[in-house]
């Protein structure tokens, strides 16, 4: 493999990024979650934009649905969000705003149920 001075490999964006699509989606078949999760943190750094992208919405979605971690799904998003619409990729910033609104109602409700149970644990005392 060709390889620059700063150790990332000269392999044009849209191979890179067909490349992480489908070794993440062979790996999540898998259930190699963990190998999946190291290749879309990678991601997060590639110089293309799609491939960020990409990562950054894979790595939500994991965040979000497998490992609970609502807090940092949350500022993934609004971080991809914000870059999106830096590039003017209003399709995208749109779509991590819809993500961006759903983890909101989440942690929302969550701190809802938690402020109700310490109220029911004040009660019973």
């Amino acid at each position: 493999m060709i390889v620059s001075e700063s150790g990332s490999a000269l392999i044009p964006s849209q191979l890179r990024h067909k490349a992480i699509r489908d070794v993440s989606t062979v790996l999540k078949r898998h259930r190699r979650f963990n190998d999946a999760l190291e290749l879309w943190e990678r991601g997060l750094s590639d110089p293309s934009r799609a491939v960020r992208s990409f990562a950054a919405e894979e790595l939500a979605k994991h965040l979000e649905h497998r490992t609970g971690d609502h807090d940092r799904a949350l500022t993934l998003a609004r971080r991809a969000a914000d870059g999106a619409r830096l590039v003017q990729d209003h399709q995208m910033a749109n779509a991590f705003d819809r993500r961006v609104r759903r983890l909101e109602e989440k942690l929302r409700r969550a701190s809802a149920g938690r402020f109700n149970d310490s109220d029911q644990e004040l009660e019973s005392v």
